[in-house]
């Protein structure tokens, strides 16, 4: 039975001024990037959403310390790190990082205020459940509600982004439920052969190197789903093959939709399948919630706010490029779930995602065939691909040939992560890669579920991230039988491993195979990851390797105590210009490096579509911003030597400011010019992008004048007409304006 989290100090009123929210123009302003543009574009409006139809929405808070949480996160998932491991709790995590109790005060407060039903205000402060008939909800942020009907289906949309007081902006990060365009799609797949019987349990751990690996007795396995199980297939499936019972648990968050057969009988396969992998699991919760980007951040936030669960998967996803171009580049989805994600990463949990599919028997359906997926794509998440084998006994990519294979690439969106750095397998050494790893995902040689009371075959990339999730919750249980924590946010520790240990990491590599767009290969590759792990290899590694160890237990001869201190000259410049990087302190004759640990955009500045933000190390020792503002974090190392240890030092923050723009000046010829006549107008100078303006700004005696596509038309009488021309600011540049120029008229 869920629990309906509610904070009475949050929901009371408080002595806020109605004045001080309320919807005047000068104090209210509408959210960035919340309308489905380019989906209503391409689609044919119905009509009006009924007034009283029922909409839940959720209102994502932002983090308190964006910043803050990103470096304690790569310290608690660093295995070099004395912090490694010593995770928070869900009340730590929320006292540290997430709004306080004051501010989400001052949000449900305006919600309230505005006639909507606050049903719930989750325990960390990142989300509230918001509910409300459809034509409360147009009064309450100003737009209206209309259903299209799109080539994929109907949907609803919001014909403007909502308009919230400004004193609540820095606080509101994104209101999403206002459309019900984007459906989450399983990633698991059923077999469309059921001649030959699927692998059961022993099959899928002999398969897996699982035999050995310790019983999750203590384990607590969270799937997030869009759909009902039936446990009476799930209760058959262990029947069958005699597993120890284990407790399955509905949470469901706001409005679960009726889900359809094929959708039922997945999500209950992924329990099955999960069952099957990590026998005497102690316990599974699922998260359910409507198939929309609302349900997903419900749904994916209580996970993290109740923080139950030590692996939470996801076999459901969609082109991350669905998400950012269907409204014209809009990244408040992603920005919200890797908030969550932090959180987990934080608080221990592991969150793994199915990489999803590329259909290469189709390469007109570029939205899947060109984009990885999300959440997959996220860098807080593990993301898992496919492999399938071969009668030679060969394990390759899975690639049916008929349109199923195993995803993989690039993200488009979220930079390269610090574990990915130095990986010249990689595909880009820019963005995120994924996938992390791949597992046995063939449909035709796929696991045994009961599907409808039926036996069934099942594979695709969701059933490898269940069994990801489940090798997970028993590799959890040895490694606490090693006194060992939680291995959480994993993607470092199993990259250092891969990069340090090879093929003793515990991981088959994948070297044969491709979906399409990238082909496996020695070491890491964008379409396997690091391959197949194997269960008891890889527990094995993890529990007995150095990387498990705090640095000091290895120790070297001496500890320096001459502090490494970085400078940045200037710590404050412009878009495009070097910041000069140095060090004093430190011990040693070890090489100094720096390297930049996180890259924020500054949205106050500049909308960012995509986000373009970039912070590059050039020279070794120069930092550059590029393309906006924002700021860039950097730390310098200095390496080991045969008496001194590696020695970091604390991070420095470069802030990245817009550049003025070159002198614009604005010139005429002829000048000055008759009336009734026409001069060309012309301007040289200013910076980037922006859209160049012109404009008569004064005008003396009898002249009159009009500016048409740079050229000036003098239609009046003699006197003077002055022209000032204007440049536009974009991402990397302020906007600017030009000295007046006069022009003559007789």
């Amino acid at each position: 039975m869920t629990r309906k989290i509610i904070v009475p100090a949050l929901l009371a009123i408080t002595g806020l001024s109605l004045g001080s929210l309320g919807h005047a123009a000068d104090s209210a302003l509408r959210l960035p990037n919340h309308v489905q543009s380019t989906a209503i574009s391409q689609a044919v409006k119905l009509g009006p959403v009924a007034a009283g139809d029922p909409l839940t929405l959720a209102v994502v808070l932002r983090l308190k310390d964006p910043l803050g949480l990103e470096q304690r996160v790569g310290r608690l998932s660093n295995p070099k790190d004395p912090a490694y491991g010593q995770y928070l709790t869900p009340a730590t995590f929320a006292d540290q990082f997430a709004p306080s109790v004051d501010d989400v005060a001052q949000v449900v407060h305006f919600l309230k205020d505005q006639g909507l039903d606050v049903q719930e205000v989750a325990a960390n402060r990142l989300l509230l459940m918001v509910s409300a008939p459809a034509s409360v909800i147009e009064k309450a942020f100003d737009l209206h509600l209309d259903r299209y009907q799109g080539a994929t289906g109907s949907f609803m949309a919001n014909d403007q982004a909502p308009l919230i007081p400004a004193v609540l902006s820095p606080l509101i990060l994104t209101i999403q439920g206002l459309d019900d365009l984007h459906h989450r799609v399983s990633r698991s797949t059923l077999s469309s052969a059921p001649s030959a019987p699927g692998l059961g349990p022993k099959e899928l751990a002999s398969l897996h190197g699982l035999e050995t690996l310790a019983i999750p007795s203590r384990q607590t396995l969270a799937f997030l789903e869009v759909a009902e199980v039936a446990i009476d297939d799930i209760d058959r499936y262990q029947s069958t093959f005699g597993l120890p019972k284990t407790l399955i648990e509905s949470r469901r968050v706001g409005d679960l939709k009726a889900s359809d057969a094929p959708q039922r009988l997945l999500a209950s396969g992924d329990v099955e399948l999960a069952l099957g992998a990590a026998p005497g699991l102690g316990r599974i919760l699922l998260y359910q919630s409507q198939n929309t980007d609302a349900g997903m951040l419900l749904g994916m936030n209580r996970a993290a706010a109740e923080g139950l669960a030590q692996v939470v998967v996801s076999p459901q996803g969609l082109p991350e490029k669905d998400l950012l171009n269907d409204c014209g580049g809009c990244s408040q989805v992603l920005e919200a779930e890797s908030q969550i994600l932090q959180e987990m990463a934080a608080q221990g949990q592991s969150f793994i995602a199915a990489a999803g599919h590329v259909g290469t028997g189709d390469p007109s359906q570029d939205s899947s065939s060109a984009s990885v997926d999300d959440p997959a794509a996220q860098p807080y998440a593990m993301a898992v691909g496919g492999t399938q084998g071969r009668p030679s006994g060969l394990e390759v990519v899975l690639n049916d040939g008929h349109g199923l294979a195993s995803g993989g690439g690039v993200s488009a969106f979220w930079p390269l992560p610090m574990n990915q750095q130095g990986v010249l397998t990689a595909i880009s050494q820019r963005q995120r890669n994924v996938p992390d790893l791949a597992l046995h995902a063939d449909p035709e040689a796929g696991y045994a579920i009961v599907a409808q009371g039926a036996w069934k075959k099942v594979g695709g990339t969701g059933s490898a991230a269940i069994l990801w999730g489940a090798m997970t919750a028993r590799l959890n249980a040895e490694r606490e039988a090693h006194q060992l924590p939680p291995l959480g946010f994993g993607n470092p520790t199993l990259w250092q491993l891969n990069q340090e240990k090879g093929p003793d990491a515990g991981f088959k590599d994948i070297t044969h195979g491709g979906n399409g767009r990238y082909v496996a290969g020695l070491g890491y590759d964008n379409v396997s990851g690091w391959g197949a792990p194997q269960g008891d290899r890889l527990a094995l590694a993890l529990s007995g390797n150095t990387l498990a160890l705090k640095p000091h237990q290895a120790g070297p001869k001496v500890i320096p105590t001459d502090r490494l201190t970085i400078t940045a000259t200037p710590s404050t410049t412009v878009v495009e210009q070097k910041v000069a990087l140095s060090t004093i302190g430190g011990a040693g004759t070890g090489a100094v490096t720096y390297q930049v640990t996180q890259q924020t955009p500054n949205y106050k500045l500049s909308v960012l579509t995509p986000n373009l933000f970039n912070c590059v190390i050039r020279n070794k020792t120069n930092l550059v911003g590029r393309f906006s503002a924002g700021t860039c974090t950097v730390v310098a190392t200095k390496a080991a030597d045969g008496t001194y240890p590696e020695q970091p030092s604390d991070p420095i923050d470069i802030t990245i400011n817009k550049a003025d723009q070159l002198k614009l000046v604005v010139a005429t010829d002829p000048n000055p010019v008759p009336v009734g006549a026409t001069t060309f107008l012309s301007a040289v100078g200013g910076s980037g992008i922006g859209t160049l303006k012109l404009k008569v700004v004064k005008r003396t005696g009898f002249a009159l004048c009009q500016i048409f596509t740079g050229i000036l038309w003098s239609y009046g009488g003699a006197g003077s007409c002055s022209v000032q021309a204007f440049k536009d600011g974009d991402n990397a540049y302020n906007p600017t304006t030009s000295k007046i120029l006069v022009i003559n008229t007789n």
